[in-house]
């Protein structure tokens, strides 16, 4: 709950020409909270020499929270009155921003503006603000309701309703103000209007101003003659809530006060008058008795129903609403006393202090469904969690059963280390860069080399000739000079000595992965042999026990003593996989094996404190075994473990359906599998052994039914796109979607085609070999 004291303001208008102007004065101060505010000082009748008044008075002082001169613009009345508190109705308060003043000192050009965009006024402006914060707040559905009303001659008549038109106002339907149990107010025939635009509520702001009550006046030639209500419901919920708010901002321009004796009216407006009058005389009563009930702290009774207008304002002026009065004064000499009046009113509304709360509210059904949700998610997650300690427990054994041999493995791997290092300080010293001259700049060779690697197979040279990157790489190089054709063909070199190595290097990784399935399969018959034999002996001792025969022991055989010709290359699961695809059930299956005994990876620790393979261990060391300013061995270190790491991707289905994706490369290189976003187990697992080539753009059957569908995609999205060709005639149709930025997407595009070209360039010869 927070306390509100009533915000007063001042607007002076500017003095008509050749007018006397009074002589009070303006000075800025400080408030005891600490806040800047103004002083309008009115001097004493003694000393005004222009006295046009035989009232006699003291200096008097009225206290403002800001005065604003003739100079001040509309555009500065909203940004420093209003702007703060039609933010605050989005989140929920109510508010009401008042003017009040005399007849002719600026009330309705302030509220409602003049004929120029510039003088738009705080009506106009606050519909504009609304409207921005709604677009600003995506993830909050609003709705805003707009009315408009006027009080005239204490009957209240609705201004939005089409029916009045050409109808004097006697014959216009009456509102009618009505009370429920909870002491509510409560408009009958009073037209409420949902707006989804700008547009639609300024519109309709401008039909009510045209049907309120006018007339000449001696001060204004348009002079309002009926105080108008304008009202703008909000409500409001967050879109991940169950909580509804709701508020409302009224915008009030009353009609002046005037003194009857200043000039001849004709009847009709002195009964517009009389009512006026009265009616802000009972405002000034209800100001009283809510600054008596401050001072003595004690209940007393309030006089709103003494007229229609105080019954309006009710919760503006004592109930949950932040609440702000704006003063218009005319600084003319022969309104001095109008001007101490209004002065007056303000300073008693300025003492008013209300508690505000945020008018919120619990959407049951909401609340319901989402309480069934989460339990649903708590229960599913309690089962997950229950796997997986399992599953961890099983791991934990294991681990420990070969605890020994990952100490013998580790071992090897540092053998193996030291050997790559010599063999990269052997490819440094072979190096012939140096000879070449200081400004060379290896970068360009090494970009020159990279377009050759991603040209497309070719069945003869003249083919090969004939492509775009090898022309452009052939045009630079003859621009660059022959220097540079030295260097592209030193960086060949050292990649092919590379990929020679690596090649290599994944044959002896493949030679004792196979000695340790033998061993495996070793000690796997000979614990089905003991298992055999202990079974004879069970046998022999039941018939011992029962010779009769009527019991019999029975064992059965464990699935887990299955036999396994190669266990060590049966895969561990299938994927049954379709190119078409649906979100609603899951094509990529896992299917255990049980009669398979599968032996445990060896696993060590990388240069980064992750676990990885022998094999995976083999690659990371081809490729970290290179200097890393001389080849493109960090390079493509960097992009395999991208690929390990994984992406998002727009994965097209054999229609050219669009489906997001998480795609990656197992830790070994061996397969490429992607999955749901929400699931973690694989849709699918691809073999890399299978895989055949690799695709730039949208060259497959499946893109162009995708193009079909949306043709717009072909020019937009043709460079973040390839495919990737495995087993016979079945392809991966992808679509960059990480990035900032399209030439971030196309550049991580690039970085997966030529990493997985490069893949199959190393399973190609280790397949030969």
């Amino acid at each position: 709950m927070v306390a509100w004291h009533i915000g007063t303001f001042a607007r002076i208008r500017p003095p008509r020409s050749g007018c006397d102007t009074s002589k009070f004065s303006v000075h800025r101060t400080d408030h005891a909270d600490g806040k800047e505010g103004a002083i309008i000082t009115f001097p004493s009748a003694e000393d005004d020499d222009d006295q046009l008044s035989m009232k006699q008075r003291d200096s008097l002082q009225f206290p403002f929270d800001n005065v604003y001169g003739p100079e001040s613009s509309q555009q500065e009345i909203f940004d420093t009155i209003c702007n703060d508190l039609v933010v605050s109705v989005l989140s929920g308060y109510n508010a009401t921003i008042l003017a009040y003043g005399q007849t002719g000192s600026g009330k309705t050009f302030t509220m409602t503006g003049g004929d120029h965009y510039r003088d738009r006024g705080i009506l106009a402006r606050t519909i504009s603000r609304v409207f921005q914060e709604i677009e600003h707040q995506p993830r909050v559905k609003y709705a805003c309701y707009i009315s408009y009303m006027e009080i005239y001659n204490e009957n209240v008549y609705d201004l939005l309703d089409s029916s009045h038109a050409n109808l004097p106002i006697e014959e216009w339907n009456k509102v009618l103000l009505m009370d429920d149990d909870e002491r509510e107010l409560h408009f009958r025939n009073l037209s409420v209007y949902e707006t989804k635009s700008e547009e639609q509520a300024l519109k309709l702001m401008f039909m009510g101003n045209m049907n309120r009550i006018t007339s000449e006046t001696p001060m204004n030639q348009a002079s309002s003659r009926s105080h108008a209500v304008f009202c703008i419901m909000i409500k409001a919920r967050s879109l991940d809530s169950d909580v509804l708010t709701t508020s409302k901002l009224h915008l009030v321009d009353l009609a002046g006060s005037e003194r009857v004796y200043k000039h001849q009216n004709s009847q009709r407006m002195r009964r517009e008058g009389t009512f006026i009058n009265l009616s802000l005389h009972h405002l000034e009563n209800v100001i009283v008795s809510l600054r008596a009930q401050k001072k003595t702290q004690k209940t007393t009774h309030i006089p709103y129903r003494n007229s229609m207008l105080t019954s309006v304002l009710r919760s503006s002026l004592g109930g949950n609403c932040k609440s702000v009065f704006i003063a218009t004064l005319n600084p003319e000499a022969e309104f001095i006393d109008e001007s101490i009046s209004t002065c007056r009113f303000m300073q008693r509304c300025s003492e008013i202090v209300v508690n505000l709360v945020v008018n919120q509210e619990i959407d049951a059904h909401k609340r319901v469904i989402a309480l069934e949700k989460l339990r649903t998610k708590l229960e599913a997650e309690r089962e997950k969690l229950r796997a997986r300690v399992i599953d961890l427990e099983a791991q934990n054994g294991a681990l420990l059963h070969d605890k020994e041999r990952w100490k013998e493995t580790i071992e090897e791997n540092r053998v193996l280390l030291s050997r790559l290092e010599e063999q990269d300080r052997t490819l440094c010293r072979w190096s012939t860069k140096s000879s070449l001259p200081e400004i060379f700049d290896w970068n360009i060779c090494q970009e020159l080399v990279e377009k050759l690697d991603v040209s497309s197979h070719c069945e003869s040279d003249q083919e090969l000739f004939d492509q775009p990157p090898v022309i452009e790489m052939t045009q630079e190089i003859w621009q660059l000079g022959m220097k540079y054709a030295i260097g592209c063909l030193i960086v060949s070199k050292e990649n092919l000595i590379s990929t020679r190595n690596m090649a290599t290097e994944l044959q002896e990784a493949s030679s004792k992965q196979q000695l340790t399935i033998e061993s495996l399969e070793k000690q796997l018959s000979e614990q089905k042999l003991e298992t055999l034999q202990l079974q004879k002996s069970l046998e022999q001792c039941s018939d011992a026990f029962h010779p009769s025969g009527t019991r019999q022991l029975k064992l059965m055989r464990s699935p887990s003593l299955g036999t396994s010709k190669n266990p060590g290359r049966d895969k561990l699961f299938s994927v049954q996989h379709s190119d078409s695809e649906d979100d609603t059930s899951i094509s990529g299956t896992l299917i255990d094996k049980e009669t398979e005994v599968q032996p445990l990876p060896r696993t060590f620790s990388t240069s980064d404190g992750e676990m990885a393979t022998s094999s995976e261990l083999l690659m990371l060391h081809l490729v970290n075994g290179q200097d890393t300013g001389k080849s493109n061995a960090e390079h493509m270190h960097h992009r395999l473990q991208l690929l390990r790491n994984g992406a998002l991707f727009i994965k097209f289905g054999r229609y050219g359906k669009p489906h997001v994706r998480f795609v990656w490369l197992s830790n070994d290189f061996e397969y490429l599998s992607y999955r749901y976003i929400s699931n973690e187990v694989p849709k699918a697992v691809i073999s890399t052994r299978s895989i055949r080539n690799v695709l730039l753009g949208q060259q497959t059957k499946v893109f162009e039914r995708a193009i079909r569908k949306d043709l717009a995609r072909k020019e937009a999205q043709t460079d973040l796109c390839f495919s990737i060709e495995y087993e016979t005639n079945r392809t991966l149709d992808l679509e960059v979607l990480d990035g900032d930025s399209i030439e971030a997407k196309r550049a991580k595009r690039n970085e997966w085609v030529e990493t997985l070209r490069f893949l199959i360039k190393i399973k190609t010869v280790s397949q030969k070999e």
